[in-house]
């Protein structure tokens, strides 16, 4: 419980102290790179991923239009949770 003594003066602010740490992070910085769409996959059934929309969604599922389909038109796989999945990067 705040006691008269605990409350600021009306008008100031107390701000917020957050450690830092002047070391270098133990995880090496890599530049952003781009993602060549050739090697996007469908995680669920490994089928190759396009950056186009799906020619059929159903909008009652209340779920956004995703961006990338298979090479067929069909939506991409969906999780266990019925989430859409996303393409993943093949390593080559």
């Amino acid at each position: 419980m705040l006691t008269s003594s605990d409350r600021l003066p009306a008008g100031t602010h107390r701000d917020a102290v957050l450690p830092t740490s002047t070391a270098s992070s133990s995880m090496p910085r890599t530049a952003p790179r781009f993602v060549d769409p050739d090697d996007l996959i469908c995680p669920g059934c490994g089928e190759q991923a396009i950056g186009v929309p799906p020619a059929y969604w159903q909008v009652r599922d209340g779920l956004p239009v995703p961006g990338f389909s298979h090479p067929d038109r069909t939506a991409m796989c969906r999780t266990a949770a019925g989430r859409i999945v996303e393409p993943v990067e093949v390593a080559r």
